[in-house]
């Protein structure tokens, strides 16, 4: 929200985290919502809010499908249309790149991304959040976000428990090497249980069953065969695209993995499931947002999510903040 300011645009993809959802909110800019992963519509949006000042933000690893957005070719259409980049590495962080430095450095785009975000929790084991910025930014960003304003500090215990693990992952980078190993070994093994390849190649691998009843049938019965897989329903998933979420660990063992995979093609089957109709691709993405611009935000009718500016405690020049 601290990014982008009145006048502005942001432009947020279709399947990013809730957590990006909400900042888009709290920010006093329009926010256009691109077709998931597509950078064609993202471009046409920048194009229709040529000259005004625009921010793209997305998540690099989406917590849902397991997928990766196409980070090169999001930065070079920003880059053509002067727009800064702001990537959420909350699940890439410990999982892609080289000692888990993400998917920002797996692709080589360091001085490309403006801002990179994530969370100590998750892969570090920690709680609280990063961001990875140049000098400039994280000046401003610690005098100008009111989330970092108005928080409390991270107990150091915390902070020291995260740098523990971050200084693991440089030391033993076969950790990230194995997570990724095992999550392509329990596709294949779900493959080979009748379960359609999808599109994640990532720790997160989702079987989308469709209806929310039937999800939480299948996760209860796989909880019944020793397999605890998550059922995912709306409002976190769109409707008819309710799942089950599962989270490969690097510690997992090969067996571990194979056993799973069958006792999910049991459960689905008690479940009244066929593994072959659970959903092999992603989440329709919404309807097309409208093209930004200067005219009042219409009331949301679900296909923009334009989004009226929070009341503010203090006028333009109180807030000013120097670089």
């Amino acid at each position: 929200a601290a990014l982008a300011g009145a006048g502005g645009v942001v432009f947020s993809d279709a399947l990013n985290h809730a957590s990006i959802v909400d900042g888009c909110r709290l920010a006093r800019a329009e926010t256009f919502v691109y077709d998931h992963g597509d950078v064609e519509h993202l471009e046409w949006g920048l194009l229709q809010a040529a000259g005004r000042e625009a921010l793209v933000v997305t998540d690099s690893v989406f917590s849902m499908d397991g997928d990766v957005a196409p980070l090169e070719e999001i930065c070079d259409v920003a880059r053509d249309h002067g727009a800064r980049v702001v990537v959420d590495e909350a699940h890439a962080t410990g999982a892609l790149g080289p000692g888990g430095r993400g998917a920002v450095a797996e692709a080589g785009l360091e001085d490309a991304v403006d801002v990179v975000v994530g969370t100590l929790g998750k892969a570090l084991g920690s709680y609280g959040a990063y961001a990875c910025c140049d000098a400039v930014m994280a000046r401003y960003l610690i005098n100008a976000a009111r989330t970092v304003i108005f928080s409390t500090a991270l107990p150091p215990p915390a902070v020291a428990g995260a740098l523990a693990a971050l200084q693991l992952l440089v030391e033993q980078p076969r950790r990230v090497e194995r997570l990724r190993s095992n999550g392509d070994a329990l596709r294949a093994a779900l493959e080979a249980e009748g379960f359609p390849a999808g599109d994640s190649t990532t720790q997160i691998v989702p079987l989308v069953v469709g209806d929310a009843a039937d999800a939480m049938r299948m996760c209860e019965e796989g909880i019944a065969r020793g397999v605890f897989a998550q059922a995912i329903r709306p409002p976190t998933v769109p409707e008819g695209t309710s799942r089950l979420r599962l989270a490969v660990m690097a510690s997992h063992t090969r067996s571990e993995l194979q056993d799973a995979a069958r006792s999910l093609a049991e459960a689905a089957r008690a479940a009244g499931i066929d593994p072959r109709d659970t959903a092999p691709v992603l989440a329709p993405p919404p309807p097309a947002a409208e093209p930004p611009d200067s005219t009042p935000a219409p009331a949301f009718d679900g296909k923009t999510e334009r989004v009226a500016a929070p009341p503010r405690l203090f006028d333009g020049e109180a807030e000013q903040v120097a670089a």
